[in-house]
């Protein structure tokens, strides 16, 4: 991801003021373009201290490619980046920004490491 805000806008939606964001714009690369796919990776995150944790983030995930099937999903790792164990594959939800809330109350007391994953399928 590179670029600001008003690089990760299309002609079809936009991204709204946010303090912090991560955007991948395949739109930018055309009905022609290359496959645009990327992860986002966090640091680890220590849980020790909680015991009903949350996930708590804003999507767009339109799911509206044009030759194959777009895939945007969050997984979540507790042993180093070794494996990933998926949360949550979005849905499309059209031209809204949606709040999407993964409850991980049963990673409490761990160590873990989320990621934010997108491919357009080509």
């Amino acid at each position: 991801m590179h670029g600001n805000a008003s690089f990760h806008t299309s002609p079809t939606w936009s991204v709204p003021a946010h303090t912090l964001f991560m955007g991948i714009n395949s739109d930018a690369a055309g009905q022609t373009g290359p496959q645009i796919m990327g992860t986002l990776t966090t640091p680890t995150i220590d849980l020790s201290d909680y015991s009903s944790p949350l996930v708590s983030f804003e999507a767009l995930f339109r799911n509206s490619d044009f030759y194959g099937n777009e895939v945007a999903n969050v997984s979540i790792s507790i042993d180093g980046d070794s494996t990933w164990n998926q949360l949550i594959n979005l849905e499309g939800n059209g031209n809204a920004w949606t709040e999407i809330i993964v409850d991980i109350s049963s990673y409490a007391g761990q160590v873990i490491q989320l990621s934010f994953f997108y491919d357009d399928d080509g």
